[in-house]
């Protein structure tokens, strides 16, 4: 199974997605809704090649989050992928329920639900509840956007697409590693530009000095 790959539901685009989550400059979570991705499709041959290199890669593999890899790497040319991307505009935001995840050609799932996923593994719920709510989720309607389109879902009897609870069992193995993740990616950011980590505040103690009169 490939991480990372996946689709935009309603173009069809094939797409890379760099931020599962938008983050402020503390790495706090402030649009669960919404993600950053790359349309491959649109790349030029050479950072397209690239990319898919990078993808495919160990690194990228082994994390839950492909930006901390990209933040790393280099284009054939010596250009930081991460920083090309965005001085190009090619970070595109979309809804997570707009992404629909193809990590081989046998299993999808929409983002908003993978991102579920690893939500009700950190708060410490057990497999058989969290495949219960995704059996439930599948008749509700989608989160409203903000966005002026309205996303459509990915049908659920679609040939070939796997139901909710069945793809949940083989996610939650990969889903329990993104917990461990957190901590290590929030450390190498620091490391990467340490202006980003937050400041200790230092309590300053006022020393008031009293006169002492004489009689």
């Amino acid at each position: 199974m490939l991480k990372h790959v996946g689709q935009v539901i309603n173009t069809g685009r094939r797409c890379v997605v760099v931020f599962r989550e938008i983050y402020n400059e503390k790495g706090e979570v402030i649009e669960p809704d919404n993600c950053l991705i790359v349309e491959t499709d649109s790349l030029p041959d050479m950072q397209h090649q690239d990319m898919m290199r990078i993808v495919e890669g160990e690194p990228a593999q082994q994390t839950g989050d492909l930006y901390n890899v990209l933040a790393r790497e280099r284009f054939t040319d010596g250009q930081m992928v991460l920083t090309w991307l965005n001085a190009t505009g090619r970070l595109r935001k979309f809804p997570t329920n707009q992404i629909l995840l193809t990590p081989d050609a046998n299993n999808s799932l929409r983002l908003d639900k993978m991102n579920r996923i690893i939500e009700m593994q950190k708060a410490g719920q057990t497999q058989e509840q969290i495949e219960n709510a995704l059996v439930d989720d599948t008749d509700s309607a989608p989160r409203a956007q903000s966005t002026a389109q309205t996303a459509p879902s990915a049908p659920a009897t679609e040939p070939g697409v796997l139901d909710d609870a069945a793809l949940a069992k083989g996610l939650l193995e990969q889903a329990a590693q993104f917990e461990s993740e957190v901590t290590r990616l929030r450390e190498e950011a620091y490391t990467l530009d340490p202006s980003l980590k937050p400041k200790a505040r230092r309590t300053t103690k006022k020393t008031t000095k009293k006169a002492t009169v004489e009689t």
